[in-house]
């Protein structure tokens, strides 16, 4: 069976960074120690070399679409055991939008002919969650999302795919070739030193718009499709009922919501007897500590 798992870099939010002007972010000299391997990617390389370890026979290739630097993420999965690497780039991909990121990475996939593809539902980072759909439809492929887990029967060339929606665990039962967004699963064990070393030696193979015969119509802008304009943060719940006075300090106000914002909070109630007297002397209580409204 040969399976291919799409890993994306992020930022590093432990490690050092530096923005320009323009608001590109790097890593002080230029080196991937501000980059790393994002989560959801890891888990879908793990659930790829689980299928390796499953069937001996799987050759697991490791894909990813950056610059030079993103080599060390292909590097992480050569050592945790991957057979093979792949990069994709091109100097005119600046900024790429999540479709267009899913129509190279399908340019290059369709080299491979794999019978199963796996990637990160989204990025920590963007988090747009864009590229697993649009990856399986560029490449005419079923497609099942929130994948947390995976068993393969390649004589019967189908798979079983757990995912986990609202708290619940579906399984579903799709045929191969298929593409999986991984939301949740296992981290890679650490690699053994010697497998760091070899993986450091690796000479991995580059693709750019020529290799893949990238029509230039979409390549020379790489911006068609969807596009992160904005980002909004949720906002704040209301704390109004928590008997915090607005009046205080910020700091002040700020530790009396974390610590539950009830002024009387250490004179508590204890209530016995019928329910019905006990939910209105509740009531009354509550409504005293100003966590309610009459």
């Amino acid at each position: 069976m040969n399976v291919a798992v799409c890993l994306a870099e992020v930022t590093d939010p432990e490690g050092p960074l530096r923005a320009d002007a323009a608001g590109v972010i790097t890593a002080p000299g230029g080196g991937g120690g501000g980059f790393r391997l994002d989560a959801r990617s890891e888990f879908a390389l793990e659930i790829a070399l689980r299928l390796k370890r499953s069937f001996p026979e799987t050759t697991v290739h490791a894909v990813t679409l950056g610059p030079a630097r993103s080599e060390s993420v292909l590097r992480r999965a050569l050592a945790a055991g991957a057979d093979a690497a792949l990069r994709v780039w091109d100097a005119s991909f600046d900024a790429p939008t999540p479709l267009f990121t899913a129509r190279a990475l399908a340019a290059a996939l369709k080299r491979l002919r794999p019978d199963a593809v796996l990637c990160g539902s989204r990025t920590t980072d963007s988090g747009t969650g864009l590229v697993g759909p649009a990856l399986a439809a560029a490449l005419d492929l079923p497609f099942l999302g929130d994948v947390s887990d995976l068993h393969v029967a390649p004589a019967a060339a189908s798979a079983l795919a757990a995912c986990r929606r609202r708290g619940a665990t579906l399984t579903f039962e799709c045929p191969l070739p298929a593409l999986f967004s991984v939301e949740h699963g296992k981290n890679c064990p650490p690699a053994p030193l010697r497998s760091i070393i070899r993986a450091g030696r690796e000479k991995i193979p580059a693709l750019d718009r020529e290799d893949l015969k990238l029509s230039p119509d979409w390549t020379d802008a790489p911006g068609p499709g969807a596009r992160v304009v904005k980002l909004t943060a949720p906002k704040p719940k209301d704390k109004r009922g928590l008997g915090v006075p607005e009046n205080l300090p910020p700091r002040d106000r700020l530790a009396g919501i974390l610590t539950g914002g009830l002024s009387g909070k250490k004179h508590g109630i204890r209530l016995e007897g019928a329910a019905p007297v006990n939910i209105e002397k509740l009531f009354e209580w509550l409504a005293g500590e100003g966590i309610i409204q009459r």
